[in-house]
């Protein structure tokens, strides 16, 4: 499947310049209490770049298929896949980004990979911040998109975290709307105060958010 080909159809030019928005006010918002800017940050997924555009840090690192080799693009060292990153990286990493990644992934065999792979980045005080559509939330709707192959509930995502060597930190069940591509696009404004409202009352919800961190004792390390 040529995904780049797909995500060009899937979000017009127009799209685009708002997600790139709705990223910004999301990092402004929420996601920047978890992000200093001497740290080092990799986007699993990137796609267009808007998380890693969004935050001031150190380092920036981009991970995702689009990319067919290593590039630099916007001062963000982009790679393929994550074991195509640096060995010096492991256990080196302050923050992983993993943001509607899980549910293009083949089989629950390649979550594990990559939850296994992300464990060894992240140094011992790293944190993992996932957000992530679930089918108990949206329900058919998660079928909406073509590249959507495996169905994950909020549920089996904290427990494939905990067995892949994760402590859940925060959870948030109800965080955002299933997607940006909206007949009404949330403008900045809306979504500060979507976010200001508790989590429980939010409305048309279908994605959940959860920060993690490494387990530091009795895990070892999967290959």
């Amino acid at each position: 499947m040529d995904h780049t080909y797909l995500y060009q159809c899937r979000f017009s030019e127009l799209e685009q310049k708002k997600r790139m928005v709705f990223w910004q006010t999301l990092s402004d918002c929420f996601l920047s209490q978890f992000i200093r800017p001497t740290m080092c940050v990799v986007d699993i997924g990137a796609g267009s770049l808007e998380f890693l555009k969004s935050i001031r840090v150190k380092k920036k690192i981009a991970v995702d298929p689009l990319f067919r080799s290593r590039i630099i693009k916007s001062n963000i060292a982009c790679y393929p896949s994550i074991r195509s990153l640096s060995k010096n990286l492991s256990h080196a990493v302050d923050v992983v980004m993993l943001s509607n990644v899980l549910e293009h992934m083949s089989n629950r065999d390649e979550i594990m990979r990559t939850l296994s792979d992300i464990r060894r980045l992240l140094a011992p005080t790293g944190t993992l911040l996932v957000i992530q559509p679930t089918i108990d939330l949206v329900g058919v709707r998660y079928w909406d998109f073509f590249d959507h192959i495996t169905p994950i509930t909020r549920s089996s995502l904290k427990e494939a975290l905990i067995v892949s060597g994760f402590t859940v930190e925060e959870y948030i069940p109800r965080f955002l709307p299933y997607t940006t591509k909206m007949v009404f696009p949330m403008p900045a404004w809306v979504l500060r105060l979507y976010l200001f409202i508790p989590w429980f009352l939010r409305p048309f919800a279908g994605q959940c958010f959860i920060r993690a961190a490494p387990v530091l004792k009795g895990v070892a390390f999967r290959s």
